[in-house]
């Protein structure tokens, strides 16, 4: 490897950790290069490392600046009923036996944007979105190489390609411009060439198309629109006029199905909120328990496989050994022992197909489920630190209710609201998934 090549993996490797592993966009780091050294600033031959050191840091600190003034802006409300009661009640107790701060109602809804009709919607019964397959090209600004998919619009009977980038892109819009839908995890951007591995990747970004499918709010998107129906160019196009396009600045321009939007903070409702981070936690310890079982079971059938396919080896020596002795046996070996050693092959391979099966219809099933409740963390943080500020501020004697304590209520009411309906919808889509899952498991092993 010669010295530019090293230093071309340094910067990447270096770019990796700090905006991919991080969870920046790479599309908009790419944009942010570009403004600093022209057109080409996405060449890293342009960039010594001690230079990206410097920029990657100023990156980072504008990302998380825009981050906090989204968030400061969805405080902006266009109220149409606001009903008050200010103080708090007794304390209440947790369906996990915690004392929790009890909360009085306050009645709020406010205007936003009605969502459009679109063909997708029109057609979601047809719609199908099917990854028929990836490769791994050479060249990137984070990686020597990148994963390419070629992705199929059933529908729209249309093929195109799509780089992961573009799917972090993608997942990146649509958390900027729908803050009020929970957007599932994306595997993660390590490349390696091996089938399993690939098989792996298709998979969970299949789970990924399948989950936005489900919202309708997400099919009337012109962001989902274009992502999977425009050719490789025109969607390049399209990414540049969607990443000039302006994000929700308040709950005004939040796209809902009614083009109304309940900031309400209703006990009841509250206090199933305050519960679900533990409900998050006994669910994933349950799912982390059933995957290493499924992984120890799996290691088990690895070492059964390979016993089995040494017996048929064994016998198949033996045979060997009998052929070619000194001591001439004028007598063939029956047919039961050929019987016997085609038999342990056979249990040898049928393990085999266990394995994959295992690890492709159950493991991975419920790990990819235990990622989206990682992914749902982000959520329910924005809430619980909303709730901690407002239980705080609400609770202290003479308090002035003035505008700035309103937005705190307000943007309470709106984190609350949001954790709570978004997690309804994962934990039905979980049962309901698993429930389909597991009937078609069923047919395939003749339960």
């Amino acid at each position: 490897m010669d010295n530019n090549n090293e230093k071309i993996e340094k910067k990447q490797s270096y770019l990796r950790k700090e905006i991919l592993d991080k969870g920046y966009s790479p599309e908009d780091f790419a944009n942010y290069v570009k403004k600093i050294k022209g057109e080409n600033g996405d060449d890293l031959n342009l960039w010594s490392i001690e230079e990206l050191y410097y920029i990657v840091p100023q990156f980072q600190e504008s990302q998380e600046n825009q981050k906090q003034n989204n968030n400061k802006n969805l405080s902006n409300f266009n109220e149409v009923v606001e009903h008050d009661s200010n103080s708090l009640g007794n304390e209440d107790e947790d369906l996990w036996g915690n004392k929790v701060p009890k909360l009085k109602k306050i009645n709020c809804i406010v205007k936003c944007k009605k969502m459009e009709n679109s063909e997708l919607i029109n057609n979601k019964d047809k719609l199908e979105i099917i990854i028929n397959n990836a490769e791994v090209k050479k060249d990137g600004l984070f990686s020597s190489s990148y994963y390419e998919f070629t992705i199929n619009n059933k529908l729209l009977n249309i093929e195109f390609k799509r780089k992961m980038n573009d799917f972090i892109w993608l997942k990146n819009k649509l958390t900027l411009f729908y803050p009020n839908i929970f957007i599932p995890p994306l595997p993660k951007n390590k490349i390696k060439k091996d089938e399993k591995h690939i098989k792996k990747k298709i998979y969970y970004l299949q789970c990924f198309i399948n989950y936005l499918i489900n919202n309708d709010l997400l099919l009337s998107s012109q962001i989902f629109s274009d992502f999977f129906s425009l050719s490789e160019s025109e969607f390049q196009n399209s990414k540049q006029i969607i990443d000039k396009t302006q994000p929700p600045k308040g709950l005004a321009d939040i796209i809902t199905l009614d083009g109304t939007f309940d900031i309400a903070i209703i006990p009841d409702i509250d206090k199933k909120a305050y519960t679900i981070n533990n409900e998050i936690i006994k669910k994933n310890e349950l799912f982390n328990k059933l995957n290493l079982s499924l992984k120890d079971v799996i290691n088990q059938m690895i070492i059964m496989k390979q016993k089995y396919l040494n017996l048929s080896n064994i016998f198949e020596e033996l045979n060997q050994f009998w052929s070619k002795s000194e001591i001439v046996i004028n007598d063939k070996m029956n047919k039961n022992f050929y019987k016997l050693k085609d038999l342990f092959k056979n249990y040898g391979q049928e393990y085999e197909k266990k394995i994959n099966y295992f690890e492709i219809e159950i493991r991975r099933f419920f790990k990819y489920m235990r990622n989206e409740l990682n992914e749902f963390e982000y959520l329910y943080k924005n809430y619980d630190t909303a709730r901690i500020t407002f239980v705080d501020v609400t609770d202290r004697k003479n308090i002035v209710f003035d505008e700035n304590f309103k937005n705190l209520k307000r943007y309470f009411g709106y984190t609350l609201n949001i954790v709570f309906n978004e997690y309804q919808n994962l934990h039905l889509t979980h049962f309901l998934r698993t429930k389909e899952h597991f009937n078609n498991i069923a047919k395939v092993i003749n339960i």
